[in-house]
């Protein structure tokens, strides 16, 4: 029996240095991101979009850890997600621009978490302008007499109950 001992401890990965090394956890968050980057187009310097938003998503076999959720400046984010998200589960980070200059913006959301290839990363582009026209870039709502026209290029596309511009 001793002969054999090592064998099915090294079959079952316990024993390090057993043609693979030490033991591994039986998984691994991962996180999906629902878009890799949002485009806010022109906003009021001092004036502040509407938001949009990123699901988190936790499509691992263990817990996702969040440490950290953190904007650029001229961009500030809110968002539904708990120190710990299980698996399957996910949550919203909701991101405005707020431009302090006119011209061309950009940065990042930087997400944070004991996942591979932390931080995950969002980029985040805007127009600051100063002559207070306003648009709604592609993915926003549209049509609604409270909200800002789609920017050059768009058209405000129906969709169920809501229109976005396309």
């Amino acid at each position: 029996m001793k002969g054999y001992l090592p064998l099915v401890l090294c079959g079952f990965g316990l024993i390090s240095g057993c043609g693979g090394g030490a033991m591994r956890p039986s998984g691994a968050p991962q996180v999906s991101l629902s878009a890799s980057s949002l485009g806010f187009g022109t906003e009021s310097v001092a004036g502040t979009s509407a938001p949009l938003s990123v699901t988190v998503t936790n499509s691992g076999s263990a817990a996702l850890d969040i440490t950290n959720v953190v904007a650029d400046p001229n961009f500030a984010q809110t968002n539904t997600c708990a120190a710990t998200l299980a698996q399957g589960a996910n949550c919203t980070i909701s991101v405005t621009i707020t431009p302090a200059l006119a011209g061309s913006l950009a940065g990042t959301l930087s997400i944070s978490d004991n996942a591979s290839g932390s931080p995950q990363e969002v980029s985040l582009t805007g127009l600051g302008s100063t002559s207070g026209g306003r648009c709604s870039a592609k993915g926003q709502e549209c049509g609604a007499s409270q909200l800002p026209p789609c920017c050059a290029g768009l058209t405000c596309v129906p969709a169920s109950t809501r229109a976005f511009c396309e």
